[in-house]
């Protein structure tokens, strides 16, 4: 039975290294650079994570959760306008 003295430690499993960092403590997930949805490596700009917290008590306890992080397409470009002549 987890109580107020139970130490929480988070922690990523698997996932994409070298894009996400999951704070031990907090358990607050960031990226580590920005994520461009044409610039992502894979076939899908779709990842996922596996983040565990584990209990320290007695008994020690872990559970582990899913986490997918969709990067989706915005347009993140200057439009271009050619001149159009009209005679």
């Amino acid at each position: 039975m987890r109580t107020e003295s139970s130490q929480l430690v988070y922690s990523l499993k698997t996932g994409a290294a070298g894009d996400f960092e999951l704070n031990s403590i907090r358990g607050e997930l960031h990226t580590l650079r920005p994520l461009d949805h044409e610039a992502v490596q894979s076939s899908s700009p779709v990842f996922t994570l596996v983040v565990c917290v584990y209990v320290y008590d007695s008994p020690s306890l872990t559970d582990c959760i899913n986490v997918t992080v969709d990067v989706v397409d915005i347009n993140d470009n200057r439009p271009i306008v050619h001149q159009v002549r009209v005679d």
